[in-house]
């Protein structure tokens, strides 16, 4: 018979074993990654206004889910933070990555300025902006003495809201935050406003596209100037707040002016509440958020762009093909992989969150 103290070295041992078996397999908590089996869960029902339901029930198929996610967690795809779809209007899938979870706001950069697209569809629909036609240095009373002022430049708010305004004006060459960077200088001037209106016209208004986010920071102070409520704001009064969205950061310069050209930051779920009333003509649990009609205008093409897509009201939308079928979506975008995607003909919202900086989305 074995002692009693031989038989405790005996269970120390085994437990030093298995303390350290455990500590070097792969693991992960929902998901640090590495974990390369996944087990689907149906997302959990939280007051937020979702109503959850799964692959199977929506036509989803999850063979190609689960291949998804295996790509995701062997790192074959890096760098996603999340991803949710919605289906038939239904949240059936919602997973995060590198320790992100669904209470986290994330940095949504450039899909800020989609946000904004919706806000001046509001302040049209409630008819606090006259027409898209409108110049916009009219709207800028107080920024007499700009270039666009003093030379009447025929700028219409539908050219700053389709970027294509013709002003002097590259993101690409050198990217943010690059001293030689417009998006730089426009952050560290005294009033970002009066720096964009001071950019000189160098093609015809609305005869070619060029991204531009100072343009973006110009759709902010229009809706301040005409409605009297900065862009956070008016949007916490007629855009979040009816869509049940409470925790969210808006980023603004000292002089008050909002960075609605990519500072916004939002939880995925409400990402996803952003793209469903664009696919639901507008509406969320029957409010009516802003108009069909501008939902329309603002995801059709309007102009194309360099990268192949067509461009609407700083919405993104173009064509692909998918198992022998013509699939049409628009979407929006920001740096490192931000995305709300929509399919109309899929009834589909797709949400991504990825790492910002250094990542090629």
């Amino acid at each position: 018979m074995i002692c009693l103290c031989m038989r405790k070295k005996l269970i120390f041992a085994v437990f030093v074993i298995i303390v350290l078996i455990l500590s070097c397999a792969p693991r992960t908590t929902r998901w640090g990654l590495p974990q390369y089996e996944y087990t689907y869960q149906i997302p959990e029902k939280i007051d937020d206004g979702w109503e959850p339901s799964t692959l199977e029930r929506e036509g989803v198929d999850s063979k190609k889910i689960n291949e998804l996610m295996g790509n995701i967690l062997r790192e074959d795809i890096k760098n996603i933070y999340s991803i949710l779809l919605v289906k038939n209007g239904k949240l059936i899938f919602e997973e995060y990555f590198y320790g992100y979870d669904r209470n986290k706001r994330h940095l949504i950069a450039s899909v800020t300025k989609s946000v904004t697209s919706i806000l001046v569809g509001i302040a049209i629909d409630k008819q606090m902006i006259g027409s898209i036609n409108e110049k916009v240095y009219e709207f800028f009373p107080e920024y007499r003495g700009t270039t666009w002022a003093d030379q009447k430049y025929d700028i219409t708010l539908k050219h700053v809201l389709t970027m294509t305004a013709g002003v002097n004006w590259d993101e690409v060459t050198f990217l943010h935050p690059h001293p030689k960077n417009p998006n730089t200088a426009m952050y560290t001037s005294d009033h970002p406003i009066r720096y964009v209106l001071n950019k000189k016209q160098i093609a015809q208004p609305g005869s070619r596209w060029r991204y531009n986010g100072g343009l973006t920071v110009l759709l902010g102070g229009i809706l301040k100037n005409t409605t009297g409520l900065y862009a956070d704001k008016f949007a916490e009064q007629y855009l979040f707040k009816p869509l049940g969205i409470a925790n969210y950061q808006w980023n603004k310069h000292p002089d008050g002016t909002i960075y609605t050209n990519g500072d916004l930051f939002l939880k995925p779920r409400d990402m996803a509440k952003i793209g469903y009333i664009m696919l639901n003509q507008g509406k969320w649990e029957n409010k009516q958020i802003v108009s069909n009609a501008w939902i329309k205008e603002s995801t059709r093409k309007h102009i194309d762009t360099f990268k192949g897509y067509g461009y609407g009201y700083q919405w993104r939308c173009g064509k692909t093909l998918i198992c022998d079928q013509e699939i049409e979506a628009f979407w929006a975008s920001g740096t490192g992989g931000q995305k709300i995607y929509v399919f109309p003909k899929l009834d589909l919202v797709v949400v991504f969150t990825s790492k910002l900086f250094g990542n090629n989305s």
